[in-house]
């Protein structure tokens, strides 16, 4: 196996299953850059994952309308996001054929995007490209994912949110205007999502066993969340109101689902001075309460819809007057006397008998 030039082109010339192939390193504009290529093939081999089948000739940006159309706005909860990842990448990668795009081109795409945004916010995009190639793959487009050979950047900070008091939680209900205040009173009630409140429709609840069934969560599966007595007389109060409409939340004036409504949101979060409170914070509010007042992280996560206990961990972070509660609560498998003042006392004879 080795790599040549010729003209301006690199060159591939490999034994593949007894038959010699040249072929050219499409995107390549050195030799480091064709020797990575190389090795990415020779591992595929080991792997039994290289084949020269023919794919589907498509540019990047082309691809990319088609995954956002045909894929993500119609399956994910999260295609609003999708649509910045898409942006970005399309800019970077345009009039680049999907199939020539290889490891060594994504890792120049993260050192361009480290001299404008955080890590995570690369690891996003790398996320969105990673499902993006999925479907080329599946589409016929492409016969391997580039985006598995590359590393995602380390997350290690720590994520901040704002936890409200009883107070700030009154003051920003009191600054509410039309449905706003039902629709946080079901965030803060039940955890879910802000896209999972907007697509609720009547026929997902059940007023008789007290659940709301969300039917497609952001992991892919569907839950069933439990309603307390005040998101229960929430829901009871709007279906009062929009209980001839499909959804829980109707606007009225578009016959619609009602959009999201961020600056209705930002608004009352202003008046009630929380004026950096996003609405996910409040999901996170909805968990840590439930922590605080007893229920196992495990139903927790239940509830949220988190595949992975490890993500339901973040909503957990008691805090030092907790920590110190906790420590204090120790004490009750014991009593002091026993626990120092005999043995104390016995100590003490010792050291006065041996002087």
């Amino acid at each position: 196996m080795r790599v040549y030039k010729r003209g301006k082109r690199w060159y591939l010339d490999i034994n593949f299953e007894g038959r010699r192939i040249r072929k050219v390193i499409k995107g390549a504009r050195n030799k480091t850059e064709a020797n990575a290529a190389l090795a990415a093939i020779e591992t595929d081999m080991l792997r039994g994952e290289f084949n020269f089948k023919k794919e589907k000739k498509i540019l990047f940006e082309d691809f990319a309308s088609m995954y956002f159309e045909r894929h993500s706005k119609l399956n994910k909860r999260s295609w609003r996001r999708d649509i910045c990842s898409i942006q970005v990448l399309s800019a970077y990668f345009k009039r680049m054929l999907i199939s020539s795009i290889a490891a060594f081109h994504i890792e120049g795409y993260k050192s361009h995007r480290k001299k404008k945004v955080k890590g995570s916010t690369i690891n996003r995009e790398l996320a969105c490209l990673k499902h993006m190639f999925t479907k080329a793959i599946a589409w016929g487009y492409v016969t391997s994912n580039p985006v598995k050979g590359v590393r995602f950047n380390e997350e290690n900070g720590v994520e901040h949110w704002q936890i409200l008091t009883r107070d700030q939680i009154i003051r920003l209900l009191s600054n509410c205007k039309s449905q706003m205040k039902e629709i946080i009173q079901l965030a803060l009630t039940t955890g879910m999502r802000r896209g999972e409140i907007l697509a609720l429709k009547w026929g997902d609840i059940d007023f008789q066993s007290e659940y709301i069934l969300v039917r497609k969560s952001k992991s892919g599966r569907s839950r069933k969340v439990p309603l307390n007595d005040v998101s229960l007389r929430t829901l009871l109060d709007l279906k009062e109101e929009n209980g001839a409409f499909d959804y829980v939340f109707f606007n009225k004036q578009t016959e619609s689902f009602l959009k999201d409504p961020k600056r209705a949101f930002k608004t009352a979060c202003k008046k009630s001075g929380v004026a950096n409170l996003r609405f996910h914070d409040l999901r996170h509010n909805a968990a840590t309460f439930m922590i605080q007042n007893g229920a196992d992280i495990h139903t927790v996560s239940k509830i949220l819809g988190h595949s992975d206990i490890r993500v339901t961990m973040k909503y957990s972070h008691p805090d030092f007057d907790g920590r110190k509660k906790a420590a204090k609560s120790l004490e009750n498998m014991f009593s002091l006397s026993e626990a120092y003042g005999t043995n104390m006392a016995q100590t003490a004879d010792q050291s006065l008998a041996i002087h």
